[in-house]
């Protein structure tokens, strides 16, 4: 029996891009997801439509981002803007959809239960209302509104491929007015609708991620090729190194 169609939905800025790290991406998802039914959605601005267009099992959303806000992250209020320009489209089609990174790369075998685990980063989070990190006064900011609605405060940015429901996804955006107002959705969606849960607490002895947040990190990136389903990066963690490692198991993959 086929699967249900699963969109695979990735917010994209092409001007923020480091190197090939969303072909990377998206030969991940290609290579190493085990679901018959699915499709890339990419959508943002400065889309490579030139490498993408006409395939069937990616779609290409080009929309401009939305404009800083005072107070805001504007990352933040171009993803809820992004997922209501999906959302608008393809909803009728999908219970829900998968949001994942440019950034994140899957290198062994996953099925729609691996991303559907809940995982969490830390047992908790702060942030910091002051920083001149737009992400940091988000964090603060959301830590703020879990902490005014009695909800628990897991802080669930693991930078992995998660499952959201639409109407759950578009209660919170509606409760929160996160269309006007920045916060880590995350941290709002899954503290309020999976608290009774337990989350599976990454921590470098599970099956999921390597997190390749500094260039020291890159010494663990070989053993991660065999025992991990996602490696992912940060922005300091980048470079070319990676990308040549990465390619060189898509490749082998190939033969």
């Amino acid at each position: 029996m086929k699967d249900d169609l699963c969109l695979v939905v990735i917010p994209y800025y092409g001007a923020g891009a480091q190197g090939h790290e969303l072909d990377l991406a998206i030969t991940g998802w290609f290579t190493h997801f085990c679901h018959s039914n699915f499709k890339i959605v990419l959508v943002g601005e400065g889309l490579p439509h030139q490498r993408y267009a006409g395939r069937e099992d990616i779609i290409l959303i080009e929309r401009k981002r939305v404009e800083g806000k005072p107070g805001s992250y504007r990352q933040h209020l171009d993803y809820v803007e992004c997922f209501m320009d999906v959302y608008m489209r393809y909803h009728h089609q999908t219970k829900g959809f998968i949001f994942t990174a440019d950034d994140c790369y899957a290198v062994n075998d996953f099925d729609l239960a691996d991303v559907q685990v809940l995982k969490a980063h830390a047992p908790e989070f702060t942030g910091d209302p002051v920083s001149a990190n737009g992400w940091k006064r988000d964090m603060a900011k959301t830590r703020v509104l879990l902490d005014r609605e009695s909800m628990p405060c897991v802080n669930f940015t693991t930078h992995l491929p998660q499952w959201y429901d639409w109407d759950k996804l578009l209660m919170i955006y509606g409760l929160y007015d996160m269309r006007q107002e920045s916060y880590v959705f995350e941290n709002i969606y899954f503290n309020q609708f999976c608290s009774r849960r337990i989350p599976e607490m990454l921590g470098g002895q599970d099956r999921y991620r390597l997190g390749v947040w500094s260039k020291d990190d890159m010494l663990k990136v070989p053993d991660a090729l065999k025992s991990k389903i996602w490696i992912t990066n940060s922005v300091a963690g980048w470079c070319r190194e990676l990308e040549e490692i990465l390619e060189r198991h898509y490749e082998d993959c190939r033969l």
